[in-house]
C-alpha cells in the first residue's frame, strides 16, 4: 500500500508507564489516519501451540495476537465494548478475542465462551480462566459437518447455557460464515433471549451486496461465492460449510424478524475492495 505507515507518539517515560498494559497504534494512510488498532506491548498470558491456533485460523503467534486485539478494538468503537460488560463469545475456540479481552475486562465484568473444541476450552480455562476467574469457557459437543462431525447436539435443538437477559453484548467471530441459514436464524434468537433489553451483538460474516457480488463474478475477490448452496452461496460445493455467504437483504431481513436493529454494516476486504473494517464483513445491531 503506498504512503501507508503508523503514528505512534511515545513519552519519555513510555517503558515504565506500559509495563504490559494495553495501547492503541493509529495507522497513516495516504496522509489519513486510518482505524486505531489495540496491542500491548508484553502479553500477561502464555499463547497456545500453532494446534490449536490452526482451529481458529491459523497465524501463528502473530496471527493470534493480531486477530485478538484488532477484534477488541472493533468491540470497543463499533459495539460499545464497556470494561464492565458482561460479554459472551459465541464460539470462541481456543479464546483468541477472550486473550485480549483479558486485557482490557474489569475484574467486576464478565466473560463466558463456548466451543466444540474440548482441547481449545481446556487450554483456555486452565491459561485464562485460571488467571482471571471472571473468564469461563464452556464445551458444548454440537454436530458441524466441518468441526464435529461426531456432535450430539443439534445446532437447531440447541439453547445457549445462560438466563435470559445475562450479556451486554455478544460477538461471534468467523461462526455464521460456516452456517447454514436455519442455522443462523436459530442463533440470532437465542442471542436475543440472553442479552439485555438494549444489548449488542457484533458479529463478522460474508455478505453479498452489490460490490462483492461484482467482484465475485469477476473473480477479483478473496472468496468467490459463486456457488449456490442452502439460502445463499458457498465457495465449495463438496464442502459448503467452508465458507458461506449470504446476500445483504437477506441478512438484514432475518436480524429485523428476530428483534435486532441494525446500528452499522462494515465491509471487509475479502471481497476484494480497496478499504475493509476487518477480513470479513462486520454487522452490528441492537435488541429492540
Amino acid at each position: 500500500m503506498r504512503n501507508s505507515g503508523f503514528e505512534l507518539a511515545l513519552p519519555r517515560n513510555f517503558s515504565r508507564q506500559l509495563k504490559g498494559d494495553r495501547f492503541q497504534l493509529i495507522p497513516s494512510i495516504n496522509g489519513e489516519d486510518g482505524e486505531p488498532m489495540e496491542w500491548v506491548r508484553h502479553p500477561r498470558l502464555p499463547i497456545p501451540n500453532d494446534s490449536l491456533i490452526e482451529k481458529v485460523g491459523g497465524g501463528g503467534r502473530e496471527g493470534f495476537l493480531r486477530v485478538g486485539f484488532e477484534f477488541l478494538g472493533h468491540l470497543i468503537r463499533k459495539a460499545n465494548l464497556l470494561s464492565l460488560s458482561r460479554v459472551l463469545d459465541v464460539e470462541c475456540g481456543v479464546g483468541r478475542v477472550a486473550y485480549a479481552l483479558s486485557h482490557y475486562l474489569d475484574p467486576d465484568a464478565a466473560y463466558e465462551g463456548f466451543d466444540v473444541c474440548e482441547k481449545s476450552i481446556d487450554w483456555a480455562n486452565r491459561e485464562i480462566g485460571g488467571l482471571h476467574p471472571n473468564f469461563a469457557f464452556k464445551r458444548i459437543d454440537l454436530q458441524h459437518d466441518l468441526y464435529n462431525p461426531k456432535g450430539v447436539v443439534d445446532p437447531l435443538d440447541f439453547q445457549f447455557p445462560y438466563e435470559e437477559n445475562s450479556f451486554d453484548l455478544v460477538f461471534l467471530a468467523s461462526v455464521f460464515t460456516h452456517m447454514s441459514a436455519i442455522e443462523i436464524r436459530t442463533y440470532l434468537n437465542e442471542i436475543r433471549r440472553v442479552l439485555r433489553s438494549g444489548g449488542t451483538c457484533l458479529m463478522s460474516a460474508f455478505i453479498m451486496d452489490e460490490v462483492s457480488t461484482k467482484f465475485c463474478e469477476q473473480s477479483k475477490s478473496n472468496q468467490c461465492f459463486v456457488h449456490r448452496w442452502d439460502e445463499g452461496f458457498t465457495v465449495n460445493p463438496e464442502c459448503p460449510e467452508d465458507a458461506v455467504a449470504f446476500e445483504e437483504n437477506l441478512f438484514l431481513e432475518w436480524l429485523n424478524q428476530s428483534g435486532y436493529e441494525v446500528k452499522g454494516c462494515f465491509p471487509g476486504y475479502w471481497s476484494g475492495r480497496s478499504f475493509g473494517h476487518s477480513y470479513q464483513d462486520l454487522l452490528v445491531a441492537t435488541v429492540r
